[in-house]
């Protein structure tokens, strides 16, 4: 078998999970992603459906995108020619029909959608989490759950699952090109890939017969101009600290926070805080190098946002997504934030953050 199985033995709630696979009384699925599905969340539920039907013989297998899918997801489908079968909603009644329900790639509840929250809130079913987003007590609401912060993606966890029972030579070429172009993307371009997501893209592209000039056709990495301009807005309006050899980077964008921290987290900036103060969509997005994680045991998930009222936020080992949802002005939060936040840093890196010019 193809894949490592040191990685899958990691998985404390596997055996359960085995059990419900196995469990021939269980014969009809729901999968669930998040609201507009990115292309993790599509390819996560597409495989593991296929992989329920073609090894497990399960007889029903239903996919539910709350909202429906993104247009990149969308365009990256019909260039594949996969057509997949999904639901937007579901009503209560139909819910009952099934036993259990997979929820993939969900950082949080708020990304549910009604109809997601329908089937989280239905006591009727087995609830079984797989993500690679860093959960809180949202995780208490699953029967099983399979979470890996270190993974990449989702699709990387669910091709880490079923190799486990088969490797998967048994898709067609057009799903692992699927599974191939959605590491590529999730992983930015495999500038954040885990060994185990490049050792599955060259598996795949080795067996679908798919080269990098044939993902090309598909993704491009160019951005478009108002990406562009968005680094540039970013550049500008930055403020670099540093604290010993550190450097903290600050800075404010109206759209594209993750595309910009990316590229300030390429370019030099250890920790990233990039934020967006418009009064409807108030957020901020963090990037920490993995090397200050794993020296100085930082973790903002627990330390520093555990005790923060009004907001949703998710993300994985060293990156964090925070959305503001209370009634206080915008940018009065961010100036909280970013206090707390350098105090927390400072705290914990037992240094001082000095504004630098450059």
């Amino acid at each position: 078998m193809y894949q490592d199985q040191s990685r899958v033995d990691r998985y404390s709630n596997f055996k359960i999970l085995d059990s419900i696979f196995k469990n021939k009384s269980y014969n009809s699925y729901l999968i669930v992603g998040h609201r507009s599905a990115d292309i993790d969340s599509v390819s996560a539920s597409i495989i593991l459906g296929l992989f329920l039907k073609r090894v497990f013989r399960v007889k029903k297998v239903t996919y539910v995108f709350p909202e429906g899918l993104s247009g990149k997801t969308i365009q990256i489908l019909k260039y594949l020619r996969i057509n997949p079968n999904y639901l937007y909603d579901i009503s209560s009644e139909e819910i009952k029909k099934y036993q259990v329900a997979f929820f993939l790639d969900v950082g949080s509840s708020d990304v549910l959608g009604e109809a997601g929250a329908k089937i989280l809130n239905s006591s009727d079913l087995v609830k079984i989490l797989v993500d690679h987003h860093v959960k809180t007590s949202f995780i208490d609401r699953f029967n099983v759950s399979v979470v890996d912060t270190s993974a990449s993606s989702t699709i990387e966890i669910i091709l880490d699952i079923i190799s486990r029972y088969s490797p998967p030579t048994w898709l067609k070429d057009k799903y692992m090109k699927l599974c191939i172009l959605a590491l590529y993307l999730e992983t930015n371009f495999l500038r954040y890939a885990t060994p185990y997501a490049l050792k599955w893209i060259i598996f795949l592209m080795r067996e679908a017969e798919f080269k990098f000039s044939d993902i090309r056709k598909v993704i491009r990495a160019e951005a478009s101009f108002s990406e562009k301009l968005a680094y540039l807005k970013a550049l500008k309006r930055m403020k670099v600290y540093r604290g010993n050899n550190i450097i903290l980077v600050i800075t404010n964008v109206g759209a594209y926070l993750s595309q910009v921290s990316s590229i300030l987290h390429r370019i030099g900036g250890d920790i990233i805080l990039v934020y967006t103060d418009k009064k409807k969509q108030c957020r901020v997005n963090i990037r920490i190098k993995e090397e200050l994680l794993r020296e100085h045991s930082i973790d903002v998930f627990r330390d520093l946002l555990k005790n923060m009222q009004e907001i949703s936020y998710g993300g994985h080992k060293t990156l964090l997504n925070i959305e503001y949802k209370g009634k206080a002005s915008c940018k009065k939060f961010i100036g909280r934030f970013i206090s707390s936040f350098t105090n927390y840093l400072e705290n914990t890196l037992s240094t001082k953050f000095n504004e630098i010019s450059i």
